[in-house]
C-alpha cells in the first residue's frame, strides 16, 4: 500500500518556552521541547515510556530483537520519524545491510525468518484492524509465544503509534543530528488505516481512560503500568473524557459541529496518526493547545486497549 509519507505540518503548531534547548544536546531533546508547553503531560508520558523504551528486561518477556523490529514497522506504518530515525541508527550497527528495507517491505520479504515474518504480519495486523488476526495468532503460538507476550505485542505497536499521533500532530522538528529518515527502497511510511474500526469487547469507551479490560488482568506488570497511567492522565488531564469517548464511535446523527469536529480529529489520528492543519486550526476554536495534545494521547491509549481486547478475545 502506498503510503502518505513523513507527516510536516505546513505552519509550526507549538511554540515552546526554552526553544534552544534542542540545542544543547541534539539527538535526544526534542521531546523536552515538547514537554515545555505541556510538562505535566510529559511527565505522566515519560513514566509510561521509561520502562517501556528502557525497562525491557524488568517489565517484558519478549526479547529485545523483536521489540526492536515492532518498533521499526509500527513507527514506520504510522510515519513516526523521530522514533524510526532513532532505533533505525541500532539497526544500522547491529544489523546486516538491507535490514532497514526489509522492514520497510515488511512481512512478505525473504530476508525474515518465520519468526519474524510472523511478528511484522502481527505489527500490520494491529496497524489495520486493531488486532492481531486469528491465524497469525495461531502462528505465534506455533513459535512458543505466551499470552503475555502477545499482549506486549499488542502494546508496543500501540504505544509507539500513541507516541505518533502526539508528536507528528505537535509537529515536533527533526533532531538536529538524526534529520527526517529517507527511504532507499522508494517505499513511503505513514500507511493509511482503513480496516474498520468494530466496538471492542469489555471496554466502555465513555471512560476511555480508564475503560477496564478483562484481557489484561492476568498480565500483572502491563496491567499495573497502563492502569496507573490512565488513572493519572484522568486526574491531569482538562479535556471532557466522555466527549472524546463519544467521538470514538459517533453516532450517525451527531449533532454539534463541535462534536462532529471532535469526531473528525479521532478519525484522523486512528487513520492517518497526524491531525491535518484544518483540523488542528477547528480545533484551536474549541480547545487549547494542551488538551489537543491530551486529545492525542488519549485516542493512542484506547487504541492500545482495543488491541489488545480485540485480540485476547479473539483468540478465546
Amino acid at each position: 500500500m502506498d503510503g502518505l509519507g513523513w507527516p510536516a505540518p505546513r505552519v509550526p503548531r507549538l511554540r515552546p518556552r526554552w526553544g534552544w534547548l534542542r540545542y544543547l544536546l541534539p539527538g535526544s531533546t526534542q521531546i523536552w521541547w515538547i514537554g515545555t508547553v505541556h510538562p505535566r503531560l510529559l511527565a505522566v508520558l515519560f513514566a509510561l515510556e521509561g520502562p517501556a523504551e528502557f525497562g525491557q528486561l524488568l517489565v517484558a518477556k519478549l526479547r529485545h530483537r523483536d521489540i526492536e523490529l515492532l518498533v521499526l514497522r509500527a513507527t514506520w506504518n504510522a510515519g513516526h520519524f523521530y522514533h524510526y530515525a532513532a532505533h533505525a541508527l541500532w539497526a544500522r550497527v547491529r544489523e546486516r545491510p538491507g535490514f532497514l528495507e526489509a522492514v520497510q517491505a515488511g512481512p512478505g520479504h525473504r530476508r525474515w525468518s518465520g519468526r519474524q515474518a510472523a511478528l511484522l504480519r502481527a505489527a500490520d495486523e494491529l496497524h489495520e484492524d486493531l488486532a492481531i488476526g486469528p491465524a497469525t495468532v495461531a502462528r505465534l503460538r506455533e513459535l512458543g509465544y505466551t499470552d503475555r507476550e502477545l499482549v506486549e505485542i499488542c502494546f508496543v505497536t500501540a504505544h509507539y503509534q500513541l507516541i505518533a499521533m502526539l508528536e507528528e500532530s505537535a509537529g515536533m522538528p527533526p533532531e538536529p543530528l538524526l534529520g527526517r529518515p529517507r527511504s532507499r527502497s522508494g517505499a513511503q511510511p505513514r500507511r493509511p488505516r482503513t480496516g474498520i474500526r468494530h466496538p471492542a469487547p469489555g471496554l466502555n469507551p465513555g471512560t476511555p481512560w480508564t475503560p477496564g479490560d478483562a484481557a489484561l488482568a492476568p498480565q500483572r506488570p502491563l496491567r499495573a503500568l497502563i492502569g496507573w497511567y490512565g488513572r493519572t492522565m484522568a486526574r491531569v488531564s482538562t479535556l471532557d473524557a466522555a466527549e472524546v469517548g463519544a467521538a470514538l464511535h459517533p453516532a450517525p446523527d451527531t449533532a454539534t459541529d463541535r462534536a462532529k469536529l471532535l469526531a473528525r480529529a479521532v478519525a484522523e489520528l486512528d487513520r492517518e496518526f497526524f491531525l491535518s492543519d484544518d483540523t488542528w486550526r477547528e480545533l484551536l476554536d474549541h480547545f487549547t493547545v494542551r488538551q489537543i495534545m491530551e486529545l492525542c494521547v488519549l485516542v493512542g491509549h484506547y487504541r492500545t486497549h482495543e488491541m489488545i481486547a480485540h485480540t485476547m478475545n479473539a483468540d478465546r
